[in-house]
């Protein structure tokens, strides 16, 4: 069993009080919601609002903004912290000195999903995808599943909800080795390729951290990997990659026993007993297919017949952020993507390029964290080329300050033909705006604020006032 640093806590009976410090972020809200919905009473604060402070205020939750609800910290039953908090926080500071337990998001979602027959989806690229992809399936054939997913599942409007049925599917992020708190049924790598360089030293250790999770598998459990990732082969001839009782791989090649061919538009499935299976999917993509095979995969492994599953994943409609669309004005289309790392963002252009073929394509880019652009610095100019015009945001900070000199001019620096350069969002739209012609395609990308990028462009090009 994987070291752990901080053990899902035995929760309290409901109603005890549960205070989250950084309840704004897509994941703390989402748990906010189980917990209030299992009849615990549920406070929250954040640095600033959002629309899941919003909405959680619509449902009776009492939110601070500013980290400033001293009391309610004090008087929990239990404190759960984003990971993300910085040192000094006053909640986190007074829960302390009135000795009220203090755990990590991450032991929070485990105490969950370790509760039930847990399947946990992990990659460095697809998680929210694959992860809602598998629950939008059992949504729609009638498993009423728990779930707790990084974005917005289309089918159910939010990203995390309890359900009846005994099956919980988790998002299992590897940032501050947060998916050690999860010992799954069913644990999926859609990949495996170096990123979060603020928490890992280099790709050795990134590699460790996923061989770890495999380890937290339970007994008989099954780990759905891709056969075909380079990344996920080189974690089998690391010495600490323990395999587990059973081991599903997918993929396009021969070796892989769950395998996807091209059928026209759209795909074929061949399963271990040589079923062959035809896959519909409503996103585009071959690495949404491949998602999809994952997600297949999966639903095997919890009893679900293929031919079954395909139907429940025809369902799906996206998660948010994820090739998002955001409108059409005097013919400029406007799609919204996280992609952050240049994988995600070779991805997001293939789609374009697949969904809108002979349109002019914009990629607007905001780089996000500035260990990450350092690190990754001669990979961007290559993914982003494959646009026909290039944007580039101001890099978004996130928890980090600059410490390393580097900005976004670094990555136009090595872009042989340049790039449109602002520093928001809205200045990005205004001149965006003068630009585009219809016909084109606007596509935004980044895990920041870039977000607001988009309505503000289709705002300017309807008359109205971004």
């Amino acid at each position: 069993m994987s070291d752990r640093s901080i053990l899902p806590p035995q929760l309290p009976h409901p109603p005890a009080r549960i205070h989250f410090v950084g309840i704004g972020g897509i994941g703390m809200s989402g748990l906010a919601r189980i917990f209030l919905a299992r009849g615990y009473q549920i406070s929250g604060s954040d640095a600033q609002e959002s629309p899941q402070t919003e909405s959680l205020r619509a449902i009776g939750v009492p939110i601070a903004i500013g980290h400033t609800d001293v009391a309610r910290a004090q008087l929990a039953d239990l404190v759960v912290a984003t990971a993300a908090v910085t040192v000094g926080n006053p909640e986190l500071d007074a829960a302390r000195a009135a000795n009220r337990p203090i755990i990590k998001r991450a032991a929070a979602l485990g105490a969950l999903a370790n509760a039930r027959t847990c399947v946990a989806v992990a990659g460095s690229h697809g998680k929210s995808t694959t992860s809602g992809m598998i629950t939008t399936a059992l949504l729609e054939l009638g498993h009423d599943p728990s779930y707790a997913v990084g974005a917005v599942v289309a089918a159910s409007g939010v990203n995390a909800a309890p359900g009846e049925g005994p099956v919980m599917v988790a998002e299992a992020d590897e940032y501050d080795y947060s998916f050690l708190e999860l010992t799954p049924d069913v644990a999926v790598i859609t990949n495996v390729e170096f990123d979060h360089p603020d928490i890992f030293r280099d790709q050795s250790d990134y590699d460790r951290a996923f061989c770890r999770f495999v380890e937290s598998i339970r007994a008989n459990g099954t780990l759905v990997m891709s056969a075909d990732d380079a990344g996920c082969q080189r974690l089998l001839s690391d010495p600490d990659f323990k395999w587990p009782a059973n081991i599903a791989w997918f993929g396009e090649s021969e070796r892989a026993d769950w395998r996807l061919i091209p059928a026209g538009v759209h795909w074929r499935v061949i399963t271990p007993e040589g079923h062959d299976v035809a896959l519909r999917l409503q996103v585009p993509g071959k690495h949404n297919a491949l998602n999809a095979l994952a997600a297949m995969a999966s639903l095997h492994a919890l009893g679900i017949d293929p031919y079954v599953a395909t139907r429940g994943l025809a369902a799906y409609a996206g998660v948010g952020r994820r090739f998002e669309f955001k409108g059409d004005v005097i013919g400029v289309t406007v799609i919204d993507d996280y992609a952050h790392h240049p994988t995600e963002i070779r991805a997001a252009i293939a789609a374009a390029r697949d969904r809108f073929a002979g349109r002019r394509l914009w990629a607007v880019f905001q780089p996000h964290t500035y260990s990450r652009t350092r690190a990754l610095l001669d990979d961007w100019p290559t993914a982003l080329s494959m646009a026909d015009r290039i944007g580039l945001l101001d890099i978004y900070a996130a928890r980090e300050t600059n410490d390393l000199g580097i900005s976004s001019d670094d990555i136009a620096a090595l872009i042989p033909d340049g790039a449109l350069r602002a520093a928001t969002p809205a200045e990005m739209a205004g001149r965006l705006a003068d630009l585009v012609a219809p016909g084109d395609v606007v596509l935004t990308l980044g895990a920041g604020d870039v977000t607001q990028l988009g309505p503000r462009l289709l705002a300017l090009l309807r008359g109205e006032e971004g």
